[in-house]
């Protein structure tokens, strides 16, 4: 099951960033080098890392600061936009007693040098205030544009499958 979703995620995320990318490109930067992409690939790593700190901390104003005003979502295949995720988030987050997410097999893909695209397994345990823990799993992905020096998500997809293997 985790190969099929992993080959999905692959697809999914390929086709989403073919228009960033021919947008990144537009310009005809020059070549990067390998060295180039290991740097970028460690800048959006951590931007990841920061964002996923923010999450656990349920520190909203830190999340949302990831989030570029164009982004937009797929959840379970249902397209969200910028305003609806931020309103979503702002009822949902303190209604959290914690937010506990692990993301494994994680790739970082370079695709210009201000255009990556994460993918990754994602695994939820998330209890709210009520009691009840909410537990999934399944790909992700993540498209990052760099804007003004700090590296933003512009897109996410997510497909949850229940978990109950935790």
């Amino acid at each position: 099951m985790i190969d099929i979703l992993k080959s999905r995620l692959r697809a999914v995320a390929l086709l989403c960033v073919i228009g960033a990318v021919a947008a990144g490109c537009a310009a005809d930067p020059a070549p990067m080098t390998a060295a180039d992409r290991a740097a970028i690939a460690e800048e959006v790593g951590a931007a990841l890392d920061a964002f996923a700190d923010a999450e656990r901390a349920r520190d909203l104003d830190a999340m949302l600061s990831f989030l570029d005003p164009s982004f937009y979502m797929y959840g379970d295949g249902v397209r969200v936009d910028y305003d609806t995720v931020v309103a979503g988030m702002r009822a949902t987050i303190p209604t959290l007693q914690r937010f506990e997410t692990t993301w494994s097999d994680i790739e970082v893909n370079v695709v210009a040098p201000d255009y990556a695209f994460v993918t990754m397994i994602f695994r939820d345990a998330i209890p709210d205030d009520a009691g009840v823990t909410t537990r999934a799993r399944g790909p992700n992905t993540f498209v990052w544009r760099r804007v003004e020096g700090q590296w933003r998500i512009i897109y996410v997809d997510a497909d949850h499958y229940p978990d109950n293997e935790q």
